[in-house]
C-alpha cells in the first residue's frame, strides 16, 4: 500500500494520512517491517476504540525469523510513540 497503482486505489482512500502519520514512528524504529508496522497500528487502533484485545506479534507466522518483538500497547507504554 505503498506505492501505486495500490496506494492509489479507491478501497485505500483516505489512508495516505496515516501511512504519514506512521512514517514518524518508522523513522524512530527503523527496524520494524512496514508490514509490521501496519498491523500493529491496526490492532491498537481496534483496542483504543473500545474494541476486543487482538493478540499481535511481528514476523511472519510461516517466516524464519529469529527475533519477534512480542509487545503489548497498555496506557503506559503508549507514551513511547507519541
Amino acid at each position: 500500500m505503498r506505492f501505486a497503482p495500490e496506494a492509489n486505489h479507491g478501497a485505500n482512500a483516505g489512508l495516505e494520512k496515516a501511512r504519514a502519520r506512521l512514517e514518524a514512528v518508522k523513522t524512530k524504529f527503523p527496524e520494524i517491517s512496514y508490514s509490521d508496522l501496519w498491523t500493529l497500528a491496526g490492532v491498537v487502533a481496534v483496542q483504543e476504540l473500545g474494541g476486543p484485545y487482538v493478540p499481535w506479534r511481528a514476523g511472519r507466522k510461516d517466516g524464519n525469523v529469529g527475533k519477534h518483538y512480542l509487545l503489548s500497547f497498555s496506557t503506559a507504554n503508549r507514551a513511547n510513540f507519541h
